[in-house]
């Protein structure tokens, strides 16, 4: 949970102590009580706004808050990567989702990209709503090798498992014969 801010009151304190009565950091923070790393980011502001004491004593609240904390820029929205060609883009050898979210960062480096894990997050939200057999998951270059060779060996029987590393196939028999004996 974020600390709160501090009252304006107390930044205007900050700055009156600093320009008017010329103090250091380490006195400031130890007269009103708070760290130096406040007083420095406060005075840092301050300075970086062009403004000195003389000039903000009688600003008001509101104007001082918008003058030394601007809001930041939320009213852009995130971009939204092609999900469908990320999720092709898996399916070949050594591409992974941190490959394809550098990409997606490179491709847009003025505009307001996701971060890896909520790109991974949306990515996962998104293989969700494919349909089943759209959802293959396999490793980055894994293939298929020669599943329909083996099945072609193997007799069905109930309960068969057949696997090839990730990828497991389950037989089941609708109409299973009565075993003998």
């Amino acid at each position: 949970m974020p600390k709160p801010r501090m009252s304006l009151r107390m930044i205007k304190d900050v700055i009156r102590l600093k320009w008017q009565a010329d103090l250091s950091h380490e006195q400031i923070a130890s007269t009103l009580n708070i760290s130096k790393g406040a007083v420095a980011k406060y005075v840092g502001l301050t300075h970086a706004a062009g403004l000195d004491w003389e000039s903000i004593q009688d600003w008001s609240e509101q104007r001082l808050t918008s003058t030394l904390l601007p809001k930041a820029n939320t009213s852009q929205p995130y971009i939204t990567p092609d999900w469908g060609r990320i999720h092709r883009e898996l399916d070949r050898k050594g591409v992974t989702l941190m490959l394809l979210w550098q990409e997606y960062v490179e491709a847009h480096p003025h505009g307001r990209t996701w971060r890896y894990t909520q790109f991974c997050g949306h990515y996962k939200d998104f293989a969700q709503t494919l349909k089943r057999s759209m959802r293959q998951h396999r490793r980055a270059g894994e293939k298929l090798r020669g599943l329909h060779g083996a099945l072609a060996r193997w007799r069905a029987r109930p309960g068969l498992c057949l696997g090839h590393g990730r990828l497991q196939l389950r037989l089941r028999l609708r109409h299973a014969r009565a075993a003998p004996g």
